[in-house]
């Protein structure tokens, strides 16, 4: 396995639309207030009309997710992408690092979920549970649990590096 891209899109929920149209619905009123109080400034309030509207599409396509997962040896690595324009590292990790990597409906996350951790990501689509896996690692001290949905080919090519920590089926 030399380098495998995987790209998750965040489902979007119904709060995420209830959101956005709040979102556009407070700029249409703040463009209007702008208009009226700067009556006599039309060109301020125009520009702070555009600038209400601007704000809002900023914010409303930043909920816009996805997830890469990069596959490249023995690392795994997530970013996330937020309105297939800007992308942030969310985390890095090899696999000796590993505590457990299995399953949600495993026996084993009940009894994991439960334990305390630095950060725990979801960097899942927030659809099927069935096809999500959580993986818990250590790095510098600090403990992190990954929310995750790995295609089956990445969890079979990691198996072969540490096969006591990673469970393929529930």
């Amino acid at each position: 396995m030399n380098f495998n891209e995987y790209i998750v899109k965040r489902k979007k929920t119904s709060g995420r639309i209830v959101i956005t149209i709040l979102l556009y619905l407070a700029a249409t009123v703040l463009a209007f207030l702008c208009i009226a109080f700067l009556f006599m400034i039309p060109q301020v309030a125009a520009l702070l009309g555009f600038g209400c509207y601007y704000l809002a599409h900023k914010i409303s396509s930043g909920l816009n997710k996805e997830f890469e997962y990069i596959f490249t040896a023995d690392t795994v690595t997530v970013d996330l992408i937020m309105n297939a324009s800007r992308r942030k590292r969310l985390l890095s990790f090899n696999v000796s690092q590993l505590e457990i990597l299995a399953p949600v409906k495993h026996s084993s996350y009940q009894h994991n979920k439960d334990k305390s951790y630095n950060k725990v990501i979801d960097a899942t689509s927030r659809g099927d549970i069935l096809e999500v896996y959580y993986a818990v690692y250590a790095k510098e001290d600090h403990r992190y649990m990954l929310l995750f949905e790995p295609p089956y080919s990445f969890l079979e090519e990691y198996y072969r590096y540490a096969p006591s920590k990673i469970i393929l089926n529930a």
